[in-house]
């Protein structure tokens, strides 16, 4: 499991960097090509100041509106080519001030649910596949919150044998 610094709204870079990390989180690094590959996300506050995040995790593809997704999901084969996407996109209203969640130190949010990966990506061979996420709110402002309105990326390598 493979996690990358979230920089936050209001910290020093250098503190940012130390402050929270996003992280994809699995059941388990290797599948069946016939089961389900349930895929979750986390924010985790590892630094020593609270950070306010948006813990609704909306997934949309990268053609998304970045008005339409908070969170975007890529996946790769093992040779570095991308697996084609499914549509997953949908269009939702902003999200409510609850969705957003102040951090103290050590404390972490997980996404509500968790996604088949296989619903989102067309994953219909066996072999190695990296997930990458990047989480880029956008919203909070027109809510009069001062949150994170950065970028994080987080990756993850996973193996999908038969059966």
């Amino acid at each position: 499991l493979a996690a990358a610094p979230l920089l936050l709204a209001g910290l020093p870079a250098a503190k940012a960097k130390e402050s929270a990390v996003l992280e994809i989180v699995l059941e388990k690094q290797e599948y069946s090509l016939s089961g389900e590959i349930q895929t979750g996300f986390k924010l985790v506050n590892k630094g020593k100041e609270p950070v306010r995040v948006n813990q609704r995790f909306k997934l949309g593809s990268a053609k998304a509106a970045p008005d339409q997704r908070e969170l975007i999901l890529e996946v790769k084969a093992a040779d570095g080519s991308p697996v084609e996407m499914k549509n997953f996109d949908y269009e939702t209203g902003l999200p409510k001030s609850d969705y957003f969640k102040l951090l103290k130190p050590g404390e972490e949010t997980l996404s509500e649910r968790k996604w088949n990966l296989k619903d989102l990506a067309k994953i219909e061979k066996p072999g190695d596949y990296e997930i990458t996420a990047v989480y880029q709110n956008t919203f909070g402002k027109e809510l009069g919150l001062d949150v994170f309105q950065g970028k994080a990326t987080a990756s993850a390598k996973i193996k999908v044998v038969e059966g």
